[in-house]
């Protein structure tokens, strides 16, 4: 009798325990899920604002590459241009667009003269003015062969175009304008790219 009334005991104690550790186990669960819930929010903002700083780094470090990468052609074109070793016929696309730029400007000789007298030529500028020089020739061409008629650039107002120059390139720039023709001088005034005489 003392026998079954310890084991009531204990399977009393058992089941008193065991509801009140499934009560607290239950208050643990709920405040879990309380919490994971309030700090899911935490979590999409903290995700959010860390997606921004990597997306804002990223478009940074792209910038800076291709700055870089601007850089370095322009130097490696220089380079083999000085030492004799430019190859006019097979580069890679990039390159070829900063090769025709240059060219529309006056050459290797132009860019180093107006770098030593402090104007440095931007990406920007190059581009754009290769992208006129590939127009020019263009309506060059006429019928698949290239007339007697030469292709004029408005190296000056290309470049003031695209980018800030220094006060020497407005004398520069009126005494272009006055060794060329009337027709030529009054299109690049108005601000055409090129003239095809």
């Amino acid at each position: 009798m003392l026998t079954s009334l310890i084991s009531t005991i204990g399977s009393f104690r058992n089941s008193g325990s065991q509801s009140v550790s499934e009560k607290e186990t239950g208050k643990t669960r709920q405040t879990a899920a309380e919490s994971s819930s309030g700090n899911r929010y935490d979590d999409q903002v903290s995700l959010s604002y860390v997606s921004y700083q990597t997306k804002s780094l990223e478009e940074i470090n792209q910038k800076i590459s291709g700055e870089d990468k601007f850089r370095q052609t322009l130097h490696e074109l220089k380079a083999r241009y000085e030492s004799g070793s430019l190859d006019y016929y097979s580069s890679e696309p990039y390159e070829n667009q900063i090769r025709m730029g240059i060219t529309a400007l006056g050459g290797y000789e132009q860019l180093k003269r107006w770098e030593s007298q402090g104007l440095e030529l931007e990406e920007d500028t190059l581009i754009s003015s290769g992208q006129s020089y590939s127009e020019g020739l263009r309506q060059l061409k006429k019928g698949g062969t290239y007339t007697k008629r030469g292709l004029l650039m408005n190296q000056h107002g290309l470049v003031r175009q695209h980018q800030q120059v220094p006060e020497w390139f407005d004398q520069e720039q009126k005494n272009f304008h006055s060794q060329i023709s009337g027709a030529a001088a009054r299109a690049f005034q108005q601000g055409e790219s090129f003239f095809i005489r």
